[in-house]
């Protein structure tokens, strides 16, 4: 019995053995398969990355974001006109309207301040119409 347990054992320790050896081999050769796909694939990689720039910068200039960067210094006053046209404050409300924040652009859990023209496009989806055909 002894014999045959002894026989197992290193029967067991040479199989270790060998798959130590081989993962050896793995680990350093493994680097090497690579190689020879690399340069490809990083062209590909680039080039995907490239236009998915170009694309997500496509999708910020037309929206509200990227609007509101282009905004013409004319535009910015028949925003103003509009507004005051329609007896609303700067930020779009009644011109009696108090805010608890001091205005309605700080988010308080956030600490963050949105942009007053974002602001008001989000609230007036129109206004872009309105200061597109704009005429003084």
């Amino acid at each position: 019995m002894q014999i045959l347990q002894k026989a197992r054992s290193a029967q067991r320790n040479k199989i270790i053995l060998f798959m130590r050896k081989i993962l050896i081999v793995w680990i350093f050769l493994f680097p090497l398969f690579g190689v020879g796909c690399f340069s490809s694939t990083a062209y590909k990689t680039k080039e995907a990355a490239t236009w998915g720039a170009q694309k997500a910068g496509d999708i910020i200039k037309q929206s509200g974001t990227g609007y509101v960067r282009n905004l013409t210094e004319e535009q910015v006053v028949a925003i103003g006109e509009w507004l005051k046209a329609n007896n609303l404050n700067e930020y779009g409300d009644p011109l009696d309207t108090v805010y608890a924040g001091g205005n309605p652009l700080f988010d308080e859990f956030t600490g963050e301040t949105k942009d007053r023209f974002e602001y008001l496009f989000k609230k007036f989806p129109n206004l872009k119409d309105i200061i597109e055909n704009y005429q003084r």
